[in-house]
């Protein structure tokens, strides 16, 4: 879709955490504001390192706050202002809205008014666990994607190349309890190295 050009203007990102609905919503955005044309995001040009690096102009990234980590409707009034200014450097400019379905009503509805006529050059990219927490009018004008668990010998194999102080059956035991969430069964390990730490300073 978006080699060509058939990205719609605002996607839905939904899965249970730790499947990579925060990961992929960064490799759009970067893939957006890449000037490397079909080989997008090529992690080399100076929009993909400044994507990389937080720090592009075109790229605005929004979360929930507080200990309700809910969004303001003011941070959604700020967006309708700054979505009507043209990009600084690149074709696109991107609205990364994470956990969007803590947007409360109010929010939602301040959205909308703009997810239905966005300018041309507008991307919002909205993740959640399930698009049921947001409004129909929300879900009706965005494409939803649904992010699953890779299959479990994939999930095993790659999952050793980034831990290779564990063991194959101790990841295969990770992908089976945690149904092949890498998220999760990285947040195992690490976990039980922090525990292992802590035994260590204990003793």
């Amino acid at each position: 879709m978006f080699t060509q050009g058939r990205l719609p203007h605002a996607i839905i990102l939904q899965g249970e955490d730790g499947l990579g609905k925060h990961t992929l919503a960064e490799i759009l955005a970067a893939a957006a504001v890449c000037s490397a044309g079909e080989e997008a995001p090529c992690g080399k040009c100076p929009g993909c390192i400044k994507a990389a690096a937080g720090s592009h102009p075109d790229i605005h990234r929004a979360q929930g706050t507080g200990a309700s980590r809910s969004f303001h409707v003011e941070e959604i009034r700020f967006i309708r202002s700054d979505v009507y200014k043209k990009p600084h450097e690149a074709r696109h400019r991107v609205y990364l809205l994470f956990g969007a379905h803590t947007m409360s009503v109010q929010a939602q509805n301040a959205l909308l008014k703009v997810l239905e006529e966005p300018p041309e050059y507008a991307l919002f990219i909205l993740t959640c666990p399930s698009a049921s927490a947001l409004l129909p009018t929300v879900c009706s004008r965005a494409q939803i994607f649904t992010l699953t668990p890779p299959p479990f010998e994939e999930a095993v194999e790659k999952e050793l190349k980034k831990c290779p102080r564990v063991t194959p059956r101790e990841m295969e035991e990770a992908a089976r309890r945690w149904g092949c969430n890498i998220g999760k069964m990285l947040s195992s390990f690490e976990e039980e190295d922090r525990a292992a730490v802590s035994a260590l300073a204990v003793s």
